[in-house]
């Protein structure tokens, strides 16, 4: 078996002592986002239209940061008549802003009354091109 300096063998401990720390101190952040009630519900059809609005404007930068198309995973909380509580990003779309476009459409839906009640697992992308913004917001 070889032989290390002292030296070198404390420098690894330290340096394994140290990564198991910051392992452990893993953070996780949830985003979270809330309707407006200033603002009027959507239906799935509208908010596709106003994430194509929002997103396209943002296609003027989007791929020149080599973000020219992103997916988002969110979960949206109902109450009682389908009208969303609050969005969670569970999955970002690697763009910040971006996020924050999908995460508040998603909070002014209204979906279907049989969603009442319900967490509804949803998925929003875009795909820049020459006229803006091509979407999806959908079920996953």
């Amino acid at each position: 078996m070889p032989s290390y300096p002292p030296s070198l063998t404390a420098s690894l401990a330290t340096a394994l002592a140290a990564a198991a720390i910051i392992a452990g101190c893993v953070t996780s952040t949830t985003i979270t986002y809330l309707p407006s009630p200033e603002q009027p519900r959507l239906s799935l059809e509208d908010g596709r239209g106003m994430l194509a609005r929002f997103l396209g404007v943002e296609c003027g930068r989007l791929p020149e940061e080599g973000k020219g198309s992103g997916s988002a995973e969110l979960v949206a909380r109902t109450d009682s008549t389908g009208a969303v509580t609050s969005a969670e990003l569970t999955t970002g779309s690697g763009d910040e802003r971006a996020n924050g476009v999908m995460g508040a459409v998603v909070a002014q839906l209204q979906l279907d009354p049989s969603d009442a009640g319900h967490d509804v697992p949803l998925r929003a992308s875009y795909q820049c091109g020459d006229n803006g913004a091509d979407v999806t917001l959908e079920r996953r």
